[in-house]
């Protein structure tokens, strides 16, 4: 896919009149010190949770899984052969759910459109980049605009295949609960551990919470991600990693991940001025 092809698709999706599908993560502690505001870390969590998600739906789409295993039957995935811009044959997927929730077998309601731009063959091919934006797409009424690139960057000195990563989101909250920017720039690492396949995922993130307050973020331990997709046996939450969370005017962040690889846990550990508090990943 040409560059400049998916920046005018990543146009047009941030100008889309949807909203975001970021993850709820729930508090299970009391917070009890009022500079403890740890809205950053959920918010960074959203982030990665939509990615993941949208990204496991459209790889089912174009494997011809997602209908069958994933989905419940009231989307439509449409698949746009030899689409030819610039002289470079792409493709498009429109994975549609339609204008109201549809229930999908995994109990999470979707509305609105994931449109997927990729040439075929293109994510096991060096320099080839597969493009994501959406319309009107929400999940449990949150819901998301922005922009996903995904590049293939060949294997690294271990001889895995990597993949660079960017996005560029905002997340909106229901019921007047705010709007955060996500944007990030990650390396992700196929690499198999007990004869499983995971992504390890290392890189930076920044954006503004819903409270809006600046932020930034360095994953100081890799992200740990199945590369199967929950219906095929892998872990709908990230299995581990760390990262630390600079947010202006308030005391650093660190956030874990799950419990260990290998070991799916939908856990999220926050500490902040020495306080622990165990949420979950949405």
């Amino acid at each position: 896919m040409k560059t400049r092809h998916y920046l005018l698709v990543g146009i047009i999706g941030i100008s889309l009149a949807g909203v975001l599908f970021a993850g709820c993560a729930k508090k299970q502690s009391t917070n009890t010190n009022n500079s403890d505001d740890y809205t950053a870390a959920q918010d960074d969590q959203n982030g990665i949770a939509a990615i993941e998600d949208s990204k496991n739906i459209s790889d089912g789409a174009a494997k011809g899984q997602a209908n069958e295993r994933m989905l419940s039957g009231c989307e439509t995935i449409i698949r746009n052969h030899d689409t030819v811009v610039n002289s470079q044959t792409d493709s498009l997927i429109d994975i549609n759910f339609g204008p109201t929730d549809c229930t999908c077998l995994d109990g999470r309601k979707r509305r609105g459109h994931i449109f997927v731009w990729y040439v075929p063959g293109a994510y096991w091919v060096q320099g080839q980049t597969i493009g994501m934006t959406f319309k009107n797409y929400y999940v449990n009424d949150i819901g998301i605009t922005g922009v996903r690139t995904l590049t293939n960057v060949g294997v690294d000195s271990a001889n895995l295949h990597t993949w660079s990563f960017s996005a560029n989101l905002s997340l909106t909250y229901p019921n007047n609960g705010g709007t955060a920017t996500w944007i990030s720039n990650r390396t992700n690492t196929l690499t198999k551990v007990g004869g499983n396949w995971y992504y390890y995922v290392t890189g930076s993130a920044s954006g503004v919470s819903r409270k809006n307050v600046a932020y930034s973020i360095n994953i100081t331990s890799p992200i740990v991600v199945t590369a199967w997709p929950w219906w095929l046996g892998g872990c709908a939450f990230l299995e581990s990693g760390t990262v630390t969370i600079n947010v202006t005017n308030l005391p650093t962040i660190t956030a874990s991940f799950g419990t260990a690889v290998g070991t799916c846990s939908s856990a999220l550990t926050v500490t902040i001025n020495s306080h622990t508090y165990n949420l979950t990943q949405w």
